[in-house]
């Protein structure tokens, strides 16, 4: 039977989807979060867009700074993800307290996760209120990525296996058997 809410109060019906790393740095204050509300938003120009609520450390950072990085893990590294997720920076240095390894970003300061299998420098083009999120738009200025992850620009899910969310901190990953092709 299918149900009608008129007010819904949790959406979880468009996941699993996957959850990026947001790090952001600002003078000497760095941070990085768990986001699952992030997306694509035109490849020409290339633009991505992250959706963050304003009581957040890295909101105010990404405000400040006018960029951001958005990087993907791996299923293994799930611990540290969620971890980040659940504290806030302003309590707790999240990279010490969940060790990952951070580059210098060629076009920002923010950190870059070494861990991550594919990662984007963004400078920030655009802020869109949306109700109690800000979409933070990003122009993805440099791409980092592990070459031999990808095939035709495609995630190779029998080397990967991306951390997907299902809500309330629950998370999956893919199975390559699962995998169809269309025509």
């Amino acid at each position: 039977m299918k149900i009608t809410l008129e007010k819904p109060e949790k959406l979880y019906h468009f996941y699993p989807t996957t959850v990026a790393l947001v790090a952001a740095k600002y003078r000497d204050k760095e941070n990085a979060m768990a986001a699952a509300w992030h997306t694509a938003l035109s490849t020409d120009p290339p633009l991505y867009g992250v959706a963050l609520s304003p009581k957040r450390l890295t909101y105010e950072l990404i405000k400040e700074a006018r960029e951001f990085s958005v990087n993907f893990l791996l299923f293994e590294q799930l611990d540290k993800l969620h971890g980040m997720g659940k504290v806030s920076g302003r309590d707790v240095d999240k990279f010490s307290k969940f060790p990952l390894g951070k580059d210098e970003g060629v076009r920002i300061d923010s950190p870059i996760i070494r861990e991550a299998y594919a990662s984007y420098e963004c400078l920030l083009e655009d802020e869109i209120d949306c109700g109690d999120h800000t979409l933070f738009v990003g122009r993805i200025v440099i791409i980092h990525y592990e070459e031999d992850f990808f095939q035709e620009g495609r995630l190779r899910t029998d080397l990967v296996k991306p951390i997907l969310y299902l809500g309330s901190d629950n998370y999956i990953t893919t199975r390559e058997e699962s995998h169809i092709k269309l025509a």
